[in-house]
């Protein structure tokens, strides 16, 4: 067994890894470009990947562990505190595992459910920093920066979700694909 069949079972966590830091990256620059009258969006690539990856591979119970401990790495180094993103990603995660058991795997099927799980993560996400008293943004706001979330959503979706798919089908997570090959 080579050095890559070893290492290309980590390959979403790597991808999943960078989409988390592109977050950090880009963010601090998307927010001034999206700013539009007291209407901003929020730009979670973390979001994108971890539903993209567990709509793929809905059978691999490990795209949930790997969701929990990329919330718990964004929580611990964004916010300092547990809670938003380790529960909002890994519900992220089961939710869309349960629901691509009932849907067609059709891209036009898929961006869609990657768009509302965007918008859940993003009321959530709202919802926990307005009880610990971090943000007080009221709901209205909220929900006219829902627009602007399901446009850039759809944008990310539309365009990550090639990468992830062919990382999901290639590449499961933690599992040995040298057994099939």
């Amino acid at each position: 067994m080579n050095s890559r069949s070893k290492f290309s079972r980590w390959y979403i966590a790597v991808a999943e890894f960078i989409a988390l830091i592109f977050d950090g990256v880009i963010s601090i620059y998307a927010h001034s470009l999206l700013v539009l009258s007291g209407i901003s969006a929020s730009f979670w690539l973390i979001v994108i990947a971890v539903a993209a990856c567990s709509l793929i591979d809905e059978n691999n119970n490990n795209e949930i562990i790997l969701a929990f401990f990329m919330g718990l790495i964004a929580d611990i180094y964004y916010l300092g505190f547990i809670g938003p993103y380790t529960v909002g990603l890994t519900f992220v995660s089961w939710l869309c595992q349960k629901v691509t058991r009932i849907l067609p795997d059709v891209f036009v099927v898929r961006v869609p459910v990657i768009v509302i799980c965007y918008l859940l993560f993003d009321v959530f996400f709202w919802f926990i920093l307005t009880i610990a008293s971090t943000i007080s943004i009221p709901f209205s706001q909220v929900i006219w920066g829902m627009i602007a979330n399901a446009i850039l959503a759809l944008i990310l979706a539309s365009v990550t979700y090639p990468i992830f798919n062919f990382l999901g089908r290639e590449y499961p997570f933690a599992i040995r694909m040298n057994y099939y090959k």
